[in-house]
């Protein structure tokens, strides 16, 4: 063994070849490290476009699932979202549609009217108490506040057609006709719905209680 005080002794060309391996250890490290570094680019990039593939798919189906609407306009008010399931029986349905007054004056809806040729009634659905339904008209029509939307959808406001005279089902329209106080009157195409799709997109009804509806009302 080498004594204290004296450096150990190596073999001619011992240390070069020690630092040639240990370059030779770093490179192939750094190849590993870049490698799998490109990896996880690679991996990621593949990922941003199925993240965003994925996205899209989502909306399109949403939009996909939403039914046509209707709309009118007619002075400082909006009829939007306008649309009728497909009832369940043929002797009424129910037409649901939003009401914007972009005004400062403010409206009443007095009433509507229909073809093909029924009775048409604004109505408003509500809670009675232990779970019970009531259905009450409006007779004297539903005030539309200024700068305010009122929805009209199931278990609240809704425009009742009963005793149409042709079946209504999905992909026909119905013409209706809404007559304001102030704004006047405006005509416009409704279509009717399928129940599934309305299922999905009806709004809410923000202006009256809300409670569950059957199909079709």
């Amino acid at each position: 063994m080498p004594g204290f005080g004296h450096p150990p002794h190596h073999p001619p060309g011992s240390r070069g070849r020690r630092r040639v391996t240990f370059a030779a250890v770093g490179v192939a490290g750094s190849a590993v490290l870049a490698f799998c570094c490109a990896g996880c680019a690679a991996s990621a990039a593949s990922a941003a476009p199925t993240a965003a593939a994925t996205g899209t798919a989502t909306a399109a189906a949403a939009a996909a699932s939403a039914g046509p609407r209707g709309s009118a306009s007619v002075g400082p008010i909006t009829v939007t979202d306008a649309y009728i399931p497909q009832p369940a029986t043929p002797d009424v349905a129910a037409a649901y549609f939003t009401v914007t007054e972009h005004g400062g004056q403010g409206d009443v809806l007095l009433s509507a009217s229909s073809v093909p040729a029924s009775q048409a009634a604004l109505m408003q659905e509500s809670q009675a108490g232990q779970g019970a339904e009531s259905m009450t008209t409006l007779p004297h029509g539903l005030p539309i506040p200024a700068q305010t939307s009122v929805v009209l959808g199931p278990g609240g406001y809704h425009l009742m057609l009963t005793d149409p005279a042709a079946r209504l089902t999905a992909g026909g329209s119905v013409t209706l006709t809404l007559r304001f106080q102030h704004a006047g009157s405006v005509t416009f195409r409704v279509p009717v719905t399928s129940l599934l799709s309305d299922a999905v997109t009806a709004p809410e009804t923000s202006t009256s209680p809300g409670m569950g509806s059957m199909p079709g009302m």
